[in-house]
């Protein structure tokens, strides 16, 4: 399929143009999501959402070898 939005400062090309906009911030270093527990600052709420974790001790991964979270 043709990837209509290019991306002017890399080679990378998104067929969304919100797909372009969140890319694009990976150049410009901007980083709108903060967490509250600490200083980390991300790109994605996503990343935000998966890092919270780390503060709540909640632990929703299994390893599929063991018992482990």
């Amino acid at each position: 399929g043709v990837k209509p939005y290019a991306c002017s400062m890399c080679d990378m090309r998104f067929f969304q143009r919100y797909h372009l906009a969140r890319h694009t911030l990976t150049h410009t270093g901007v980083k709108p999501y903060a967490c509250t527990m600490c200083d980390m600052r991300f790109i994605q709420r996503y990343q935000l959402e998966r890092h919270s974790l780390t503060h709540t001790g909640v632990k929703p991964y299994a390893c599929t070898m063991c018992d482990k979270r």
